[in-house]
């Protein structure tokens, strides 16, 4: 991708037949733009970017704007998080519930794309996802230091399972949305980057899948 202060300009496609990368001005207009850090979701042949607007941009492999998919939860103050897991598009944020003033998580499948219906999957106090880490503090709203102490990392491909890291030593956590727990994986450390990518391994190359 191409930025421009910080919008998106282009779009560089490589292909794997040419060995060479083809740019398209893209055509989502002067306001798309993405958030730092966030990767895009592969899905049904196109790319997909969550937005500052906040969307879901769809860009197909030739550069062109496909489609702008709404999403469930804006976010007061948090932008949310879209991949792919058991084959199906999920988008996760956090949000206000001014009734019962807490911060949840929430966890929606888009269950039909092609009439952009998501369904809520889970929903969870933000409490217990990272409250023993110091992130929330008890009482109205005094809320969560997401911005500076809360990352994104990934939903597992297979499993109702979501990886983030807290803290600013950077905290590897995963909350398993099934059995609500939680658990301290490792640390990684304050110098890593920010960028994760899930590891998917290629079964089809396996060699011991052809003997």
């Amino acid at each position: 991708m191409c930025f421009l202060a910080p919008s998106v300009v282009g779009v560089e496609v490589y292909s794997s037949e040419t060995g060479g990368r083809v740019r398209k001005e893209h055509e989502l207009g002067n306001d798309f733009s993405l958030p730092d850090r966030l990767p895009g979701v592969f899905f049904n042949g196109c790319l997909h970017y969550l937005t500052h607007k906040p969307s879901i941009a769809v860009v197909d492999t030739e550069g062109n704007a496909r489609r702008n998919i709404p999403v469930p939860v804006p976010g007061e103050q948090w932008f949310g998080f879209i991949q792919l897991s058991q084959g199906r598009l999920h988008y996760a944020n956090f949000e206000v519930d001014h009734e019962d003033e807490v911060v949840r998580l929430v966890v929606y499948v888009l269950g039909d794309y092609d009439r952009q219906q998501w369904t809520l999957k889970h929903t969870a106090e933000a409490s217990h996802v990272v409250g023993s880490h110091g992130l929330y503090e008890p009482g109205w709203v005094s809320y969560i230091n997401l911005g500076e102490k809360f990352e994104w990392v990934a939903i597992h491909p297979d499993l109702n399972m979501i990886f983030y890291t807290v803290e600013w030593d950077k905290t590897l956590m995963s909350y398993d949305m099934d059995r609500r727990q939680v658990q301290e994986i490792c640390i990684l450390g304050e110098d890593t980057r920010e960028t994760y990518l899930p590891y998917v391994p290629l079964f089809s190359e396996s060699q011991a899948l052809h003997t």
